[in-house]
């Protein structure tokens, strides 16, 4: 592969976050996806029931009910208001365009109590109303993923009850939002042609600067690309997409039993923090030259693909699994069981969600189910105390404890909401998944 290419495909890799994030905004505003119906920016769209095989949503979990905005602040503040939640798990992660968490409102940073808060721009400077805790997004366009835990079905009651008390809304209500901006140019370059126009309206941290020196070598930046330059930007998409998929089954971090203990997969934060974000080495990647600058990049947009709008590991940790105890990739066509002998410790709630391999989306199956946990109805658990969970295509006799898989490739995700040290400090252990 040629310099030019491998510049190319590192600036896609770079590019990436950005222009899928925006996308997904813009599609939320126009579209919605799934459960979660469009709203105008600077508005929460509800979600009023838990997600199933009908949301495309890239690893969209069935634990919580979502309760998400999409934000242009070029309209100015929004207020936020959160009602008493008690002692139910809850959290609004804030994300930024580039993708970083920077600030956490939840049972983890603030208890259950709720409160007002007023989200402003960086350069932001009139006054705020009084008796509201300001946020400072990084970046003009940004997210709020609301997450509010629902115990079953019957649950969601009282969860719509909290909704009708969790308001979100401009404190201009008159301003109008400019929007994303539309991509303009040849629809051969249309990746690029995105995000140059999402790049103009997103502010970066200094410390990418070099990179964006480097980069610009190709125009992606001015329009003035080389035909050298665009015979390698056409072809880095794929280059790149195959570079993220590989990092996403083989991922930098420790593997236990097939699961991968991605806790830092989001840690690519390093410049914004607010309330609730931990600005501390643990949670921060490798940064402090170029490759390893690079290399948290590439992480981003795995995670990005993989995992959009994840939660760091402090506040929930994700861990995907491809494959069983014999380290073959998982398939409906043979039936697993994976027995705990502890259940994951935590201090809300854990789960396992089924995953196709294809799009990471939830799996359509005959009894509705598409997680189960520590939270499901009916479970049952074995005579020593723990768990044994039967992970197949074909019902079982019982399915008490049966978490239905498509007929093909799979990949579950085991979630621990609010972990505790035991589990992040790798004294908890987590089994394998066997084959029958």
């Amino acid at each position: 592969m040629s310099n030019l290419q491998d510049l190319a495909a590192e600036a896609y890799i770079f590019a990436v976050p950005l222009v899928y994030n925006l996308d997904q905004m813009k599609k939320s505003v126009e579209e919605g996806f799934g459960v979660l119906p469009a709203v105008p920016y600077n508005q929460f769209s509800y979600g009023q029931k838990l997600t199933d095989a009908s949301d495309k949503f890239v690893t969209t979990n069935n634990d919580t009910v979502y309760n998400n905005a999409q934000h242009d602040l070029s309209a100015g503040p929004v207020l936020l208001e959160i009602p008493d939640m008690g002692d139910r798990y809850y959290v609004f992660q804030f994300v930024d365009a580039w993708t970083n968490n920077f600030a956490y409102i939840g049972q983890r940073s603030i208890g259950g109590n709720g409160g007002k808060f007023v989200i402003t721009s960086a350069d932001y400077e009139g006054e705020l109303p009084e008796g509201y805790t300001q946020i400072t997004a990084p970046t003009r366009f940004m997210e709020i993923v609301g997450r509010i835990a629902v115990t079953d079905e019957a649950d969601l009651q009282n969860v719509k009850a909290l909704q009708a008390n969790l308001h979100l809304y401009q404190m201009n209500k008159e301003a109008k939002p400019a929007g994303i901006p539309t991509a303009t140019g040849d629809n051969d370059m249309i990746f690029w042609n995105k995000f140059k126009a999402y790049f103009n309206e997103s502010h970066y941290a200094e410390r990418y600067q070099p990179l964006i020196d480097k980069y610009s070598t190709l125009g992606i930046f001015d329009g003035n690309i080389s035909d050298d330059a665009k015979q390698a930007l056409l072809a880095a998409p794929k280059t790149g997409q195959q570079q993220i998929k590989h990092l996403l089954e083989n991922v930098p971090f420790p593997v236990e039993n097939g699961w991968q203990k991605d806790f830092h997969v989001f840690d690519y934060n390093f410049d914004y923090f607010e309330l609730g974000s931990l600005d501390t080495d643990e949670w921060k990647l490798p940064h402090s030259n170029e490759k390893e600058l690079v290399q948290a990049n590439f992480i981003r947009a795995a995670a990005a693909l993989g995992g959009l709008w994840g939660n760091q590991g402090f506040e929930a940790v994700y861990l995907p699994i491809y494959v069983d105890s014999d380290n073959k990739q998982l398939n409906g066509s043979h039936d697993y069981e994976v027995h705990f002998e502890q259940t994951p410790p935590t201090n809300a709630f854990w789960s396992v969600t089924m995953y196709n391999t294809t799009g990471f989306t939830l799996v359509e199956n005959p009894i509705d189910r598409y997680s189960i946990g520590d939270r499901t109805k009916d479970i049952k658990y074995d005579e020593d105390g723990g768990l044994t969970i039967r992970i197949s295509h074909k019902e079982p006799q019982d399915d008490a404890n049966w978490l239905p898989s498509p007929d093909a490739d799979f990949r579950p995700v085991l979630r621990v909401y609010l972990p505790t040290e035991d589990v992040i400090n790798g004294t908890y252990h987590f089994p394998a998944i066997k084959k029958i």
